[in-house]
């Protein structure tokens, strides 16, 4: 086992997320140093964060979620700085955030993770749940809440998404427990373990058979 720090030129310490993109490099999140990226196999760091110099740099808050689209463009999710997207290769982003004159905008600006289904990010916040944009649509984003037509969509702090695309639902664990999403008949419902919620879920994870794997800070649940 290896470790890796800031005296090997890891411009944070502070590691909030890992992500891998379709040429293999190695993304990395971090809560003071914006991202870094390794793109050799003798670890070297390449570091982009804000500069006060560059509007366009990367937004200066921690970074909590990295995500490459089906078009190979880069996504990261801040803490208070939005959703910001790499132009192309470069070290320059376009910053999404919300505006409460446009209810088209971001919802919230803390973006705690972000995933794909066919052409559309789904985002998960904390303090306002789950929105979508459509790829096509870039920078038009729509709320869970406005969308579902039956049950109540009640999960503020979002901490993880999963699709699943074999039955066409949207998983989403939560502070307050873990729910699942219908898009075909735009259903909302909560997900019980004897008859409870399953309060204070961290990640999921849906393998290769098809069940979901649920963390949490109670123990691992799978169903």
């Amino acid at each position: 086992m290896k470790s890796f720090s800031s005296s090997d030129n890891l411009n944070n310490n502070f590691v909030n997320g890992l992500f891998f993109d379709a040429e293999n490099v190695l993304w990395i999140c971090t809560a003071k140093g914006g991202i870094n990226k390794i793109v050799k196999k003798e670890v070297e760091f390449d570091a982009y964060r804000h500069n006060n110099k560059l509007p366009a740099s990367l937004a200066p808050y921690p970074v909590n979620a990295i995500f490459e689209d089906s078009n190979r463009q880069l996504w990261i999710g801040t803490v208070e700085g939005g959703l910001n997207k790499r132009i192309d290769d470069s070290d320059r982003f376009i910053h999404y955030q919300n505006n409460p004159a446009i209810s088209s905008s971001l919802p919230r600006d803390a973006v705690s993770v972000i995933i794909e289904e066919n052409g559309t990010l789904w985002i998960g916040s904390w303090g306002d749940g789950v929105c979508s944009m459509k790829l096509s649509e870039e920078g038009h984003f729509v709320r869970l809440d406005d969308i579902v037509e039956e049950g109540i969509c009640d999960c503020p702090f979002v901490s993880d998404l999963v699709f699943d695309a074999r039955l066409n639902v949207l998983w989403i664990a939560a502070r307050s427990g873990v729910y699942v999403y219908e898009l075909t008949e735009r259903r909302f419902s909560s997900i019980l373990y004897r008859n409870k919620p399953i309060e204070t879920s961290s990640s999921l994870l849906l393998d290769h058979s098809g069940r979901l794997w649920i963390g949490s800070e109670n123990g691992l649940y799978c169903m």
